[in-house]
């Protein structure tokens, strides 16, 4: 197939690439998709006369995490960045506003044969320009017990009208399940005049809904405790509840496999939303002009043929439908065709950090019994209404 290998070039003086990769990353793991990752990695260097590929571990958050990582060595030891970095979208956009990478459309050539997901090609944008070379995506699917729905719940009502109770992590701070619900009922994050704003009417619609399935016995007040979908997977496959979000990578493992998975949120209108992560190669930025090698690294590693069965391996959505050819026809193909036909791009940090915990207060309160969703609506309009 064209594309399998590398251009063969002699690099007999020796040459050191270098990249950076969070721990879900690691080529050096027991799994699959470790092995995947490290063989492709041996045969770029096989095709690399003189080539060697380091590969470094960093962590995704505190002093030593990644990202800080990048910018004090940025600063202070240039001599140690990476040539490559695996960012996350939010990632993506510190790093190119803080000059840390190059943007990909200055740095190579994003292959158009591909059939990138929009969603995630999106994902790999910041400032303006294709930062990142996209390889990959999470995301949350919905997942429920088939016995407590006579049909897969796809909108509010059908939640509403079945006996059975849902829970929903209404405790992020980021609000991302309830910002997802206000998007899909046309809630926009502007104003007229082009401000930060919530649109009252949206939002009310929304806390509505919680209101009713909370009055309904259907949504227990332990959402406000869940943060991620992480601990409501947890309840469950612990049979606690009927329906919740579970990450993808769950379902992809084979964890679900007593739970019935549909693939994106329920809406009003039965159409379906969801939210998904990029992630990105980006080149790194340094005093000289972006290593062409780096470059071709970049993409070997992003080819639909390597990527398809890594994301797999990986639990992680694929970037192209390039990419999902290369899955096996498991079911679990199907819901990632889903999510990538539905889901939005994650919003940028920013708006996540200004919006995030003006929702989550809106919809505490709601739940609680504190505000009633129309106050609760009025407020959160008005925390973000211009001074």
């Amino acid at each position: 197939m064209p594309g399998d290998a590398p251009e063969t070039m002699d690099f007999s003086t020796g040459r050191r690439l270098s990249l950076w990769v969070p721990p879900d990353l690691s080529p050096d793991g027991p799994g699959e998709a470790s092995s995947l990752l490290a063989d492709r990695l041996s045969r770029f260097g096989a095709s690399h006369p003189g080539v060697h590929i380091e590969v470094r571990v960093k962590g995704r958050t505190g002093p030593a995490g990644l990202m800080e990582t990048l910018a004090s060595a940025s600063q202070a030891a240039p001599s140690i960045l990476p040539d490559l970095v695996a960012l996350d979208a939010s990632e993506l956009v510190q790093a190119e506003a803080r000059n840390l990478i190059v943007p990909w459309q200055d740095a190579g050539t994003t292959p158009e044969d591909w059939g990138w997901t929009e969603s995630v090609l999106q994902g790999g944008r910041a400032g303006g320009k294709l930062a990142g070379l996209p390889f990959a995506a999470q995301a949350d699917v919905f997942a429920h017990d088939p016995q407590a729905y006579p049909a897969p719940p796809r909108s509010w009502t059908d939640l509403l009208t079945a006996n059975a109770a849902f829970l929903l992590p209404l405790g992020d701070p980021l609000a991302t399940f309830t910002l997802a619900q206000y998007l899909s009922v046309g809630g926009a994050l502007q104003g007229d005049d082009g401000t930060p704003a919530l649109d009252r009417d949206a939002l009310l619609e929304v806390l509505t809904f919680y209101a009713a399935a909370r009055a309904g016995g259907l949504l227990p007040l332990s959402s406000r405790q869940h943060e991620a979908s992480s601990t409501t997977a947890a309840a469950l496959f612990a049979g606690q509840i009927d329906a919740t979000l579970v990450p993808f990578s769950s379902f992809a493992a084979g964890q679900a496999v007593d739970v019935q998975t549909m693939g994106p949120w329920p809406t009003r209108d039965g159409e379906g939303t969801c939210f998904l992560l990029a992630w990105n190669w980006a080149v790194v930025s340094r005093s000289t002009a972006p290593d062409p090698l780096a470059v071709e690294l970049a993409i070997w590693l992003a080819r639909p043929e390597f990527t398809g069965p890594w994301t797999r391996a990986l639990g992680l959505l694929p970037a192209s439908s390039s990419a999902l050819a290369f899955w096996p026809a498991d079911g679990v193909d199907s819901v990632a065709g889903a999510l990538a036909a539905t889901c939005l791009p994650m919003p940028p940090p920013a708006d996540l950090a200004l919006f995030g915990p003006v929702l989550r207060e809106a919809a505490e309160a709601t739940l609680t019994g504190a505000l009633s969703p129309e106050p609760a609506a009025a407020r959160a309009a008005s925390a973000l209404a211009s001074p």
